[in-house]
């Protein structure tokens, strides 16, 4: 059931573009780089002894990776980004001695990821600073052994790009990246945690 939602959530995202995109000699081509932070989160289905939703709190990670963009007459852009991105939670977990009052310490749990978000994006206006929109399906490799291998999430979010020359543009945005997959399907009976992340983003174009 959940296979078939992700499915038609991408054959949409496909008849978008069709719908929208004009010629393909209309279409330019463009490459880059970005760069910045994943500020990333667990969703905990069911609370349990070491599982709970108010033990665990924001992780801070990396996130970079190449652009490739597809900008189409008007304001319509296709933007493909692999990735390489850390994602995870900062896990609390309590401990009691003999003596004393109980205790807790502060576990980072990293996921590292490798993943490729397929947005498509608006633009608006015509001018050197230019606001967007974009969304789109997001397809991740967990390097990180122990968990689920694969993460299917969902991407929205906003920006705006500057021009610097004909050539050139610098990127500015964030995005929200909330994953549908469950990363803990190797352990059965365990809660189930999916993926939440903001991703605060700088990021330059090149027109070849």
């Amino acid at each position: 059931m959940k296979h078939s939602i992700q499915v038609r959530l991408a054959g949409c995202l496909l008849a978008a573009l069709y719908i929208f995109s004009p010629e393909p000699a209309s279409a330019q081509f463009r490459i880059g780089a970005r760069g910045g932070i994943n500020i990333a989160t667990l969703s905990v289905s069911v609370d349990d002894f070491y599982w709970e939703q108010s033990r665990i709190s924001s992780y801070v990670g990396p996130a970079f990776g190449g652009i490739m963009q597809i900008d189409f007459s008007g304001p319509v852009f296709l933007r493909i980004e692999p990735m390489y991105v850390q994602k995870g939670t900062n896990h609390r977990v309590d401990y009691y001695v003999y003596v004393g009052p109980p205790g807790s310490i502060v576990q980072p749990l990293k996921l590292e990821f490798l993943q490729l978000p397929v947005c498509l994006g608006l633009q608006i206006g015509d001018g050197p600073l230019r606001p967007y929109l974009f969304a789109g399906p997001n397809i991740g490799y967990m390097l990180t052994r122990g968990y689920s291998r694969t993460d299917f999430a969902l991407d929205a979010g906003l920006g705006a790009a500057y021009d610097l020359s004909e050539i050139c543009s610098v990127l500015l945005d964030v995005r929200y990246s909330a994953g549908l997959n469950n990363l803990n399907s190797e352990d059965p009976g365990a809660p189930e945690l999916r993926s939440r992340g903001i991703q605060p983003m700088v990021g330059v174009l090149f027109r070849p």
